[in-house]
């Protein structure tokens, strides 16, 4: 995996762009930001201890086996979408973490 200090301004994942922030004394410290972003992991992951106890079950759907797919591929979507979530907090951490050493 290329490391972030490899990039300057954005980062491609998917085909989405991360803009990562510079760091100034005008603005938020690193060590804030990092926190920000380390909030935002441990955040993405206590929704997901949530989820997977809310994940669809088949049981529910025994009854309409179509809802039962579009049920857990809404779920998967879900899980894509945090997962993004992640990447994106990890690649600006990891960049601001360089910051902060």
């Amino acid at each position: 995996m290329i490391s972030p200090k490899h990039f300057t301004q954005h980062i491609d994942y998917h085909m989405r762009t991360f803009t990562l922030p510079t760091v100034n004394l005008n603005g938020s410290s690193a060590h804030e930001l990092l926190e920000q972003q380390l909030h935002v992991l441990r955040a993405v992951d206590a929704l997901w201890e949530v989820m997977r106890v809310a994940a669809p079950h088949g049981r529910d759907y025994q009854y309409a086996p179509e809802r039962w797919n579009d049920a857990r591929n809404d779920f998967n979507d879900t899980v894509e979408a945090l997962e993004l979530i992640k990447v994106r907090a990890r690649y600006i951490a990891a960049h601001l973490a360089e910051s902060v050493k």
